[in-house]
């Protein structure tokens, strides 16, 4: 009688454990953040939104980029412009870009961080970082031999304070900026969740649209978006 009557006692509390809580509270490893992680310029109030999911070592992105940039300088006064990095893992060096990024944008002065993408997307620039020239070259070489060179002259951030920010000795180095290593890592689980599994990828108020091959086309794919 008594395994029955302690079985049944097990089985209300179960049940009203569950009504008291019929949904379980999941915390998400990713911090929000009002842009998520993204670099915003254009009308920021603007009801029509783009979003750019770009990697600065994917030849892909330079290839659009200056379609890209002419979309910007002509809808920039009335659309709102998300670039959001994506690192993709089969790009070697395409991280220490994305958290180069994060450093000109902790560090730089307001449209640095456009400067260096703009810097990284330069052709002759890009086939420095491609996989095959680098096959051979540790991280540092990269670091100190290719990507410090473009940071230095494309904003304001001098070689000697780069190589500073982008340290990971955080216990010796002062100015090496964490910050920037998680959110270059927080940006890329972000593109991850909202399931873009390739650059360039196109979101116009959250809705991929592809085969934006020219100006016109961005004009009213804008249009039907509401602008």
């Amino acid at each position: 009688m008594l395994p029955m009557i302690y079985a049944l006692l097990f089985a209300l509390f179960f049940l009203f454990a569950s009504a008291a809580d019929p949904s379980p509270t999941y915390s998400s490893s990713i911090p929000l953040s009002p842009n998520s992680n993204a670099f915003s310029r254009g009308d920021l109030g603007s009801k029509v939104t783009v979003d750019l999911w770009i990697d600065l070592a994917c030849s892909d992105c330079m290839n659009d980029w200056p379609l890209i940039d002419k979309v910007y300088q002509e809808y920039g006064k009335s659309v709102k412009f998300n670039y959001r990095l994506f690192p993709l893992p089969y790009h070697q060096f395409a991280f220490l870009l994305a958290k180069t990024t994060q450093v000109v944008s902790n560090h730089g002065e307001e449209e640095d961080v456009f400067e260096f993408i703009d810097a990284a997307y330069i052709p002759s620039n890009q086939a420095l970082i491609y996989n095959s020239v680098t096959a051979d070259m540790s991280y540092d070489d990269v670091l100190e031999d290719i990507v410090a060179k473009w940071v230095s002259n494309a904003t304001s951030i001098s070689e000697e304070n780069y190589l500073k920010f982008m340290s990971t000795d955080y216990s010796n180095e002062p100015l090496a900026d964490y910050n920037a290593e998680m959110n270059a890592r927080y940006a890329f689980k972000n593109a991850a969740i909202n399931g873009v599994i390739g650059t360039p990828t196109v979101w116009i108020n959250g809705v991929e649209v592809d085969g934006l091959e020219d100006i016109d086309q961005w004009g009213l794919a804008l249009k039907e978006a509401g602008l």
